[in-house]
């Protein structure tokens, strides 16, 4: 297998954070310390406002919301972005992968591009040698940053669901992290 890091896309609600949770369970069952970041959403009545970045064993802080988040207006498609989640990349997060860690971005999307220092992150992330990292690309990435969009397609396996089943998917994410991830 060729070891280059493992990426999923595809449309919402496809199940691409459930298998990168489900990955997440699989290294640490193996042996793996696993860190990094998943951004789940937050709904109230069932009704979805907003974002979080949930730092993996350590703080959740709001990305974005329908409303106003404080003074700073940054806004992306009908949220209003937190700029205070930038200290989640410049201080929460790995830059890149100890041996025998397994990092897990989830995702590189433009809401956490927009935020201060999160496309720098991704830049510096992606350009380390290290096989060990696994996350969630979105899928119109392109349009946002070709640039970026070219580094994860040259430097990982990106599967887009739709194209493959989400148990093919999981399956060829078990693989990789028997091959290529392991210290």
């Amino acid at each position: 297998m060729d070891c280059k890091r493992f990426f999923v896309t595809g449309p919402p609600r496809t199940g691409k954070s459930t298998l990168m949770e489900r990955l997440l369970h699989e290294a640490e069952k193996q042996g793996l310390r696993v860190e990094g970041f998943f951004t789940p959403e937050v709904t109230q009545g069932g009704r979805r406002i907003g974002f979080d970045i949930q730092v993996i064993r350590g703080p959740r802080v709001p990305l974005a919301r329908r409303k106003p988040l404080g003074d700073e207006n940054l806004r992306f498609a009908g949220y209003y972005l937190n700029p205070g989640a930038s200290e989640v990349f410049s201080k929460l997060l790995p830059r890149s992968p100890n041996p025998g860690t397994l990092l897990v971005l989830d995702e590189i999307g433009p809401m956490e591009l927009y935020v201060p220092g999160g496309k720098e992150y991704f830049y510096e992330v992606l350009r380390t040698p290290s096989p060990r990292v696994a996350g969630v690309v979105h899928r119109k990435l392109y349009s946002y940053d070709p640039q970026l969009a070219r580094l994860v397609d040259f430097t990982a396996m990106v599967l887009r669901l739709g194209h493959v089943t989400w148990e093919e998917a999981y399956r060829r994410a078990l693989d990789w992290l028997k091959e290529c991830a392991q210290p």
